[in-house]
């Protein structure tokens, strides 16, 4: 099964999801042709039965960048 895929559309401003394998062309835009731009999230994204693995990648995420780091006070990972 190939990986999931978001881009955003230069020309027309929408955002897609396309299935496709890492080795084939970058696509374009399925509603008007216009050249698409990968979408780069902070979570992996994960479909079907895991999505609400997502869902907890990114509150992670969230809440361990607003927790200062306890080294050197600020957002990083050494904690």
């Amino acid at each position: 099964m190939a990986p999931t895929y978001d881009y955003h559309c230069l020309q027309c401003d929408n955002h897609v999801t396309i299935r496709h394998r890492i080795s084939a062309p970058r696509p374009c835009c399925p509603h008007c042709q216009g050249p698409l731009r990968p979408v780069i999230s902070a979570a992996p994204a994960i479909h079907a039965r895991m999505a609400h693995g997502r869902e907890d990648a990114v509150r992670v995420l969230e809440s361990s960048r607003s927790v200062p780091c306890q080294t050197c006070g600020t957002s990083c990972r050494h904690h």
